[in-house]
């Protein structure tokens, strides 16, 4: 007899630890007639997805004149109102899950130079390979430009950056110019 009350009592121990608090389950019960049975229960997979974006350029720095620095050309090209020759620059690739925005950043000079950031007219295409027809001066007070405004949900957006740079005989002094632009994908 106490055999039997250990083991009844052993078995009902088991049986609720054995059961997690949550689980769903449901019962087969033997049909009165030979059919089949069924016991369904559902388990729901969940997840919480953010606003997620990504920004790459094709290249890190475009060499706006030759190797050996501007030409008589260049310069000559960019007298008066002109502007010197078309320069193919990055590819941007814009990727969100999310409307989104791109824009760029840059100081008011090229560094170690006096040389103005208004001296440098970009257009973008979203034919990649083909510069846009139309050229906008960066204003010479630094200012976010805009690139991208209110692009819908995308697995790849692009933009062929191209620049031309205003060449001058006597301001562009010899040494090495540098203008950082800062490229900014913001999710909305």
């Amino acid at each position: 007899m106490i055999y039997r009350k250990l083991f009844v009592t052993s078995a009902v121990v088991l049986a609720a630890v054995a059961q997690p608090a949550s689980a769903q389950s449901c019962n087969v019960q033997p049909p009165s007639s030979p059919t089949t049975l069924t016991c369904s229960v559902i388990h729901n997979l969940t997840a919480t997805v953010a606003k997620t974006a990504k920004l790459a350029l094709s290249s890190a720095s475009t060499q706006i004149s030759s190797a050996t620095g501007p030409t008589v050309a260049d310069f000559e090209a960019s007298e008066g109102a002109g502007v010197g020759a078309q320069v193919t620059g990055p590819v941007l690739t814009a990727k969100a899950n999310t409307l989104y925005s791109v824009t760029f950043t840059y100081p008011a000079t090229f560094t170690s130079s006096t040389k103005s950031a208004a001296d440098i007219a970009y257009s973008t295409n979203t034919v990649v390979g083909t510069c846009g027809a139309t050229y906008a001066s960066l204003p010479a007070t630094p200012a976010s430009q805009s690139m991208i405004t209110s692009g819908a949900a995308t697995a790849s957006a692009q933009r062929q950056l191209c620049f031309r740079v205003k060449w001058t005989w006597t301001t562009d002094a010899p040494g090495s110019y540098t203008l950082p632009l800062t490229f900014n994908i913001t999710a909305l």
